[in-house]
């Protein structure tokens, strides 16, 4: 019997690396059309694996009872070059330890899994760790007290991933009585650092809790943290990083910091970054504070604070309450601050956030900052801020008190009673006056920056 199959001759054809790359790199952001795409040809594998394994989010639920890292762990294990394409590494609520169902507390345990993930890794360039603060159930007092500690063996662990690749950026969360003194003998590569909720009230001395397994090694300095924010839970670690880094054979350094982020108000966190404006005044080109981004009717208080020293300042953001009934002191602290760098300055954005009660504002009309005001136009418009290319302020009526919104002709009518307290920066093409309203679960600042980014798209 004759075989009747067709055979078509048909050669199978390698597509060059190039245009494999473009529409592979095209699809980047699509998981499921890059998986659907390392199936279709050994020849996608590869580059799509690049984009799949970029980076990498391991949410830890609440009651865990198996690693959520563990299956990572076993792909790396059996392929290692997988490994060389995870580039940024997210840990969300992480707890080190277990979930007693029987006795619903949680247990302090070593982690054993994380620590040998971590060795796998040689070309992150980022990494986040946020803890689990909502845990308080444990079963002894230590453990109450050290829940969002790292054990010794994961935080050398840590460490040493940090000494074997080239990360720049770091932002940790709610895990308490981490040796920032020894991140700035760390990571010389380290450009942004984010810190919130780090501070402990039972704190241990390092030596006690670490022992000698996170090593202290000299590193090549390199050109210095550029970007850095913490918040009025992370001041202590905050003072931490700044004396690590004046240490001999610190390989970080504070001095050549651009962009400085506050959130809070405490007295030893505006202590930490008066410390850190000093030692970076020549460099400082940004500064934002959010003033009450953890307490809402919190006074304002802004000493030692004190941006007159520093030399080449470009954006100045400021987020607070207003009360329509009392001396504008934050607003006074601005115009201070300009005034102290009128001589020396690059200034070309001012963003200001106004958190107000709509019947304060619409009774007095702005004229408990009238003084403010003419003050503040003056100055800015003089030829000492030539660099000046916008003055924008937010009024933000964000009070969960009230109800019923206001008219959108009211809040115009609000906004302009502002502006012509500005006559000179209006004229001078400069300024805008904008209002806000919102549920009240996102800071004002954070809102007003979104709405600018959105504005310059």
């Amino acid at each position: 019997m004759e075989d009747d199959s067709i055979s078509t001759g048909a050669r199978r054809t390698e597509l060059p690396n190039e245009v494999i790359h473009i529409i592979i790199d095209q699809l980047q952001d699509e998981e499921s059309y890059l998986k659907m795409c390392s199936l279709v040809s050994k020849q996608f594998v590869s580059r799509a694996q690049k984009h799949l394994f970029c980076t990498i989010e391991l949410l830890f639920p609440q009651r865990f009872t198996h690693h959520p890292a563990r299956a990572l762990l076993d792909i790396f294990d059996i392929n290692p070059s997988l490994a060389r394409h995870v580039e940024n590494l997210d840990i969300v609520d992480y707890f080190e330890g277990v979930w007693d169902s029987r006795r619903q507390e949680y247990h302090k345990m070593v982690d054993e899994i994380l620590p040998r993930l971590f060795r796998h890794f040689l070309c992150l360039r980022s990494f986040s760790l946020v803890g689990a603060p909502a845990l308080t159930r444990s079963v002894t007092s230590t453990d109450r007290k050290h829940l969002h500690d790292l054990s010794p063996h994961l935080m050398s662990a840590l460490f040493q991933m940090f000494r074997s690749n080239k990360v720049t950026d770091i932002a940790l969360e709610s895990i308490t009585n981490f040796p920032m003194d020894h991140l700035a003998s760390t990571c010389p590569h380290l450009q942004r650092l984010s810190l919130e909720s780090l501070d402990s009230f039972s704190s241990l001395d390092t030596a006690v809790l670490y022992g000698n397994l996170v090593e202290i090694q000299t590193q090549a300095a390199n050109r210095g943290l550029q970007a850095l924010k913490f918040d009025d839970g992370s001041a202590l670690a905050a003072q931490k990083l700044c004396e690590g880094a004046s240490r001999p054979g610190s390989c970080l350094t504070l001095a050549h910091l651009q962009s400085l982020v506050l959130h809070g108000h405490s007295e030893s966190m505006r202590e930490a970054a008066a410390q850190i404006i000093v030692d970076a005044a020549s460099f400082l080109e940004e500064f934002h504070w959010d003033h009450n981004f953890h307490v809402v009717f919190a006074d304002f208080h802004s000493t030692p604070i004190d941006l007159g020293v520093t030399m080449n300042l470009r954006v100045l953001r400021w987020a607070g309450v207003h009360a329509g009934d009392e001396q504008p002191d934050h607003l006074y602290w601005i115009y201070e601050s300009l005034s102290g760098i009128q001589e020396h300055n690059r200034l070309e954005e001012i963003v200001i956030v106004l958190f107000c009660h709509l019947s304060d504002i619409q009774e007095s009309e702005w004229g408990e900052s009238a003084d403010w005001a003419a003050s503040f136009d003056s100055l800015l418009a003089s030829p000492k801020f030539g660099f000046l290319r916008r003055v924008v302020i937010f009024v933000d009526f964000s009070n969960i008190e009230d109800r019923d919104p206001l008219p959108t002709e009211e809040y115009v009518r609000i906004d302009k009673c502002l502006e012509d307290r500005l006559p000179l920066l209006r004229e001078r093409g400069v300024l805008s006056i904008d209002w806000i309203v919102s549920d009240g679960s996102e800071g004002g600042l954070a809102i007003a920056e979104r709405m600018l980014d959105h504005q310059e798209e």
